[in-house]
């Protein structure tokens, strides 16, 4: 079963490693990093932002904030993990 949480500063490495590893693939598409790579994780973590799926490992993260009266959400990223069986 999966269990959402808000993120704490020890989880930010495993948010940082999700990100570069989901993203990686993009480089070479478009010439650069994409900005989740190097986005500030510890930043939004401190600042309550980033909700983690874990079962019980970190599976992945959506990364949201509210702008006024609206709700954005910036990344969402999960970790590939082989299915049982499989």
């Amino acid at each position: 079963m999966v269990a959402l949480r808000k993120a704490v500063g020890r989880d930010v490495a495993e948010v940082r490693g999700i990100a570069e590893r989901a993203f990686e693939v993009h480089v070479p598409e478009i010439g650069r990093r994409p900005a989740p790579m190097d986005a500030d994780y510890a930043g939004a973590v401190a600042r309550g932002e980033v909700i983690l799926a874990s079962s019980p490992g970190i599976d992945g993260f959506a990364v949201s904030r509210v702008e006024g009266a609206r709700v954005l959400l910036e990344t969402v990223r999960y970790r590939r993990r082989p299915r049982d069986g499989a």
